[in-house]
């Protein structure tokens, strides 16, 4: 059993000291009103949810059900753990692919790996680990767009 199988992970996200909100492609997006950090399990999405405006964290549970306000600037941060690899998938988004011009709509992900990715929430959708492990395993939850 490794630590991570005993719960001991965690995220660490730096920003400049020039803006409260962190961004893709080297521009700072401001009015983030959530980021949500999704550590890819070998068998389930865990979830946490941070405020932008206050910076509290929220422990959310596997495959948890993301909220946000339509129109909205929704920061994720996806890490994998464990040994699979993983598809992320969010249909009916596309975000940029950090470090390139390139507009992506899915991210593979292996052991160790981090994706960060910011997205206007236009309409709810459900996000999911396509891979055949992920699917198998039954990793997605609902990402879902409140008026």
């Amino acid at each position: 059993m490794t630590t991570t199988d005993r719960g001991l992970f965690g995220a660490l996200i730096v920003r400049p000291a020039s803006s409260t909100n962190w961004a893709q492609g080297g521009k700072f997006t401001k009015g983030v009103s959530r980021e949500y950090v999704l550590y890819l399990g070998d068998d389930a999405f865990w979830g946490m949810e941070i405020d932008g405006a206050t910076g509290k964290q929220t422990a959310l549970g596997a495959n948890p059900n993301l909220i946000a306000q339509q129109n909205t600037n929704v920061n994720f941060h996806l890490i994998a753990l464990g040994t699979n690899f993983h598809r992320f998938e969010l249909p009916g988004y596309q975000w940029i692919d950090p470090g390139t011009h390139f507009t992506i709509n899915q991210k593979i992900l292996g052991p160790l790996e981090k994706h960060v990715f910011t997205v206007k929430a236009t309409r709810s959708s459900r996000y999911q680990d396509t891979a055949f492990a992920g699917k198998v395993q039954g990793m997605r939850g609902d990402f879902i767009v409140s008026h």
